[in-house]
């Protein structure tokens, strides 16, 4: 039998802690990789994977009676910007999350109000149209009421607002 001196279990130990975090990483991976397809598979997504991968939420948003449900994916340059849709029938919030591409980390979130009452069910009421010119750029049109106070009857809603969602440091 070896005997093993404290150096030799030192190193030990750190490689069997190298082998827990990198399993763990894998298994993370595999857990945002599956957040990913929901969203791209625009499916019902739990709230834990909000709480999990949505940094800087609005907690009031993370009521666990609220639906949440993917909308769309894109994918510019060396970002994924992620749309979910929290709420149900033609109001709730458009949710949008940028993430790096290489490791998946999160850059931003941004809310935005979305009410369309006369619009059909699947329709989006928030609209995501990527910049051809610069791949850190978004416009994103969206419903906005007349008031914040309280949903306004549609006959009110005149205009889709629209505004420039600029990547930090003009990149992701």
């Amino acid at each position: 039998m070896k005997k093993i001196d404290r150096h030799d279990s030192a190193n030990i130990l750190i490689n069997i802690e190298g082998e827990k975090s990198s399993d763990t990483m894998k298994k993370d991976a595999l857990k945002f990789a599956q957040f990913e397809e929901l969203v791209k598979n625009e499916e019902d997504i739990p709230i834990q994977y909000l709480k999990t991968y949505v940094k800087g939420l609005d907690s009031s948003l993370l009521d666990p009676t609220s639906k949440f449900t993917g909308k769309n994916l894109i994918h510019s340059g060396d970002y994924r910007l992620f749309h979910i849709q929290q709420g149900s029938g033609g109001y709730g919030n458009a949710i949008l999350i940028s993430y790096q591409n290489a490791s998946d980390k999160q850059i931003d979130v941004k809310v935005f109000l979305s009410y369309c009452e006369v619009c059909p069910r699947n329709y989006n009421s928030t609209i995501i149209f990527p910049s051809i010119a610069a791949n850190f750029l978004f416009m994103v049109k969206y419903y906005e009421p007349s008031t914040s106070k309280a949903m306004p009857d549609p006959n009110t809603i005149e205009i889709i607002k629209s505004e420039k969602w600029i990547m930090p440091n003009g990149k992701m």
